[in-house]
């Protein structure tokens, strides 16, 4: 593919007047007048930006022979500010951007004459590259742009929610799974009120913020996954949702080292915490077989776990969950489903037969109907991500309900 690359006068560039931004037009004046239209008053922000800084020298513009002259198939925002600064009354079709413009050129700056390009032969050499910039992130090929934590890292700000989601990560409290489901500006947005921070006991100097209880933060935390921000978009709302996700932890007074008991009463060394779940919600009576015995060996080998934490690693969770994925992979087997018919098809029903302090167990867990098969993929593919006790007995409780109601036993079996 040839091309090379070339530094142009702006006078020897003509925007696209087949633009993909607007329909086709006939002419450079309507070109200018249609982007204006376009992008309105970031055309006057960009210009700006120019006439202080000059011409970003690390993006070309992307031209082509077209007609014999130069035509702009990439940085035409770039070209349109760059020509209503040379010429204000090209923006005479838009009189509040052409007196923007005026106010701008009063101030001190420069007006580029001039701007790095690469030059191809016609349109379809250039297409390419056009598409690269504009198409996304097209699994890699195009531009992948940041998300806000990264935007912060870059910027070395601290933001209270990026601060508390390294915190609780680097001591593996959450995973790469619950801090990716998270919204890291409504997290900020909940931090960042007053009674928040007394009730989490979250001290800030300079930029650095200390977190007093983890434990509760935690919980505050994880309960934002998949959350949209009005849930907290208030300080009178983000203080009910804390009152609602706290409320347990308000309730257990157990100091470190206590014991807790499951309702199997097996008792377990535990921090400040809620009772222990019990894993599948209590004793399942099932159809003797293959899904009975993996049920009882898995359930054996959780309460072994919870007697023993000493002598196990964070790992073992990981191999809970993974069991999950093949106890649900034989139960649908056994009923000719797959294992996301077979739990997309018994979510609501299982869901419906629960009580309604599980229902929300499960939903501070994330584990709804459209994630309730990737969390099974999760336990069986990433283990990483799979150490979440909390969400791991919680996908248990509802695995549980759904094996009653496809293989529960009923009377003479």
């Amino acid at each position: 593919m040839s091309y090379e690359d070339k530094s142009l006068k702006i006078n020897e560039l003509f925007l696209d007047e087949s633009n993909p931004r607007f329909p086709e037009v006939k002419s450079q004046r309507e070109a200018i007048a249609a982007m204006l239209e376009e992008q309105g008053e970031k055309i006057a922000v960009l210009a700006e930006d120019i006439y202080a800084n000059g011409l970003n020298p690390s993006s070309r513009l992307i031209v082509f022979n077209e007609k014999g002259r130069f035509t702009d198939g990439d940085g035409n925002r770039r070209l349109t500010a760059l020509k209503i600064l040379e010429t204000p009354s090209l923006a005479d079709s838009h009189p509040r951007i052409k007196t923007r413009i005026q106010q701008i050129l009063a101030n001190k700056g420069e007006v580029p004459t001039d701007a790095a390009c690469v030059v191809f032969k016609n349109r379809i050499q250039a297409r390419r590259w056009i598409e690269n910039n504009h198409d996304g992130e097209q699994e890699g090929r195009g531009l992948v742009r940041w998300n806000a934590e990264q935007k912060d890292r870059f910027r070395g700000k601290a933001s209270i929610g990026l601060a508390a989601l390294d915190h609780l990560q680097s001591s593996n409290d959450i995973s790469d799974d619950d801090r990716a489901r998270i919204n890291k500006s409504t997290l900020d947005r909940l931090l960042e009120y007053k009674n928040t921070k007394a009730l989490l006991n979250i001290s800030r100097e300079g930029d650095s913020f200390t977190f007093g209880d983890k434990t509760k933060l935690k919980d505050a935390v994880l309960g934002l996954r998949d959350q949209k921000v009005d849930r907290v978009y208030t300080a009178e709302k983000g203080r009910a949702y804390l009152t609602e996700i706290l409320r347990p932890r308000e309730k257990d007074s157990t100091e470190e080292g206590e014991s807790s008991v499951s309702s199997k009463g097996v008792s377990r060394s535990r921090r400040t915490k809620v009772e222990l779940l019990a894993p599948f919600g209590g004793k399942l009576v099932l159809k003797t077989g293959p899904v009975n015995n993996l049920y009882r060996d898995i359930e054996s080998l959780f309460y072994c776990f919870a007697k023993n934490r000493k002598s196990f690693t964070e790992s073992f969770i990981v191999i809970f969950r993974m069991s999950l994925r093949i106890l649900a992979e034989t139960a649908g087997k056994e009923m000719s489903k797959d294992l996301k018919d077979y739990l997309l098809n018994g979510f609501d029903s299982a869901k419906k037969s629960l009580d309604q302090n599980t229902k929300t167990t499960l939903s501070n867990q994330g584990i709804k109907k459209d994630t309730i098969v990737q969390l099974f993929q999760t336990g069986g593919h990433d283990y990483h991500n799979s150490k979440n006790e909390e969400q791991a007995l919680a996908l248990s409780i509802i695995l549980g309900r759904m094996l009653v109601e496809s293989h529960g036993r009923t009377n003479g079996q």
